[in-house]
């Protein structure tokens, strides 16, 4: 994985949603006003938390997202997350090939070329994958 990030064409910065407090309280509010907004039992737990308990919640579950400059490429790591179906959101001005990278088997493999928008990528659901998107258009 560190040579693919060192070959991208540029240096990765984190792309994630980010969490502060601010948009924390702005969530547990909305959740109060409009609790059918959020029928998961996860946003009801989350809504019950105060700011540090959900911090260190969400940080153990963060998304690992870079980007290159210019949207040129993304990267998305899912670390210790078995994720089996994840959806990336490409800008919708350019063309992108996806990539799926097993970081513990050292393969690489070309899933799709020539999309962008909302993806959905299908991973085998282990640890250490990641997806790498890069610009072709």
């Amino acid at each position: 994985l560190k040579k693919i990030v060192e070959s991208l064409p540029g240096p990765l910065e984190f792309a994630g949603n980010d969490m502060n407090e601010e948009k924390y309280n702005q969530l547990k509010a909305r959740a109060a006003k409009h609790p059918a907004d959020f029928p998961g039992f996860a946003h009801y737990m989350l809504a019950k938390l105060d700011w540090q308990q959900a911090e260190s919640l969400m940080n153990s579950n963060r998304e690992f997202i870079g980007k290159c400059p210019n949207n040129s490429a993304f990267l998305y790591y899912y670390d210790r997350h078995c994720t089996a179906r994840p959806t990336i959101n490409l800008p919708t001005d350019g063309k992108y090939q996806i990539e799926v990278i097993d970081s513990w088997q050292m393969t690489k493999k070309m899933v799709v070329a020539g999309v962008n928008g909302q993806i959905t990528v299908s991973l085998p659901g282990k640890e250490g994958m990641a997806i790498l998107a890069r610009r072709i258009e």
